[in-house]
């Protein structure tokens, strides 16, 4: 069988079992927090049985995340101690005033001890992520977010809350920190598809509009709710900064191709890594709407507002990575390139080569 059937196979049997456990996780928490809330509110019940009730359920909630989905991810053991501290407010939450007393001790002790353990631990991890980070960006030739990705590995683990924070960090990297900073170029093998795009356009077009419907949505809504006026406009200019790093990410994040590779990147949303064994063939891609289907195993590589160039497709399904880690199977790639002429002739050498 071969390497890209092996981890499209291996990636949804880790994601089954993730999603089976997170799901059963879930349904034993709302059935304990549940029972837990109308137990609590029983006449009949002594204080000495109050007290072991919700002692029980803050320890089973994290003990229940432990087996049904650390087990089965790759998810790192810190999350047991988020989780533990998200159990204790849900029981404080659903305990009557009345009845907090207990509970209320125990928080006293309970957090300095948590507070002391914690300082000192967070300090750890985050000198070990730098260490780390150098350490990688010192060995290879990645972006800063692979290298990021690659430091943050041992501490977040392989999973969602890992993308979700490279997401975010994509964002305000490519939209400030680049400015000051700006990532490493692959030496060889690289092709743009900004140049000759109309992103940079559609970025202008959409940064005026966030920035003129945040103006007058704050000045009408401060009128009548001055936190719902503040939040919109905090959005407005998340929307705006996202919009810049997308910009950027498509100038900094070039399609690179070697003899063994073809990564395509749109951006920092989204990226593919297919081997060159995997390519059946590359051919000049049809013309797409805004409102035509694309199939489920098709990735767009380019901004709708352009022209494809190239349909490129695989012999079997390769993983692609989108926003926030959310995984998809492709078998077609369109993608477009600011020099189709050099990139096809290069392709179809390397297709060739692997044929014969």
């Amino acid at each position: 069988m071969r390497y890209s059937d092996d981890l499209v196979k291996k990636h949804e049997r880790k994601g089954g079992a993730r999603n089976g456990g997170a799901i059963l996780f879930i349904v034993m928490t709302v059935l304990l927090a549940g029972g837990l809330f109308f137990f609590l509110r029983q006449m009949d019940v002594g204080a000495v049985t109050i007290n072991a009730s919700i002692v029980t359920v803050i320890v089973l909630i994290p003990l229940l995340f432990y087996f049904l989905c650390m087990k089965s991810g790759s998810r790192p053991k810190e999350f047991v101690y988020v989780v533990f501290v998200v159990s204790v407010g849900l029981v404080y939450w659903l305990t009557p005033v009345e009845q907090r007393g207990f509970l209320q001790s125990i928080l006293r002790w309970m957090v300095p001890v948590l507070e002391i353990i914690l300082v000192p631990y967070l300090i750890y991890r985050i000198y070990r992520i730098v260490k780390r980070y150098k350490a990688v960006d010192r060995k290879e030739q990645l972006q800063p977010i692979d290298i990021m990705r690659e430091a943050l590995l041992p501490v977040l683990g392989n999973g969602v809350v890992l993308e979700i924070v490279l997401s975010e960090m994509s964002v305000f990297y490519y939209s400030l920190v680049v400015w000051f900073k700006k990532p490493k170029m692959p030496e060889s093998g690289y092709y743009s598809y900004h140049k000759e795009s109309q992103v940079k356009m559609t970025v202008v077009v959409f940064v005026i509009l966030i920035a003129l419907e945040a103006i007058g949505l704050h000045f009408l809504l401060s009128r009548w709710n001055e936190v719902l006026a503040w939040i919109l406009l905090v959005l407005n200019v998340y929307g705006i900064l996202y919009m810049i790093a997308l910009h950027n990410s498509v100038r900094y994040l070039p399609i690179t191709l070697n003899e063994d590779h073809l990564a395509i990147r749109l951006g920092f949303q989204s990226s593919i890594v297919i081997p060159i064994s995997s390519i059946e063939s590359i051919g000049k891609a049809k013309g797409l709407n805004f409102g035509d289907k694309v199939s489920k195993d098709t990735y767009l590589a380019y901004m709708r507002v352009d022209d494809p160039q190239f349909e490129i497709r695989l012999k079997q399904q390769i993983p692609m990575r989108g926003s926030y880690g959310i995984m998809k199977n492709i078998m077609v790639v369109v993608v477009r390139v600011d020099i189709p002429h050099e990139f096809s002739a290069e392709l179809e050498r390397l297709i060739n080569r692997e044929q014969t």
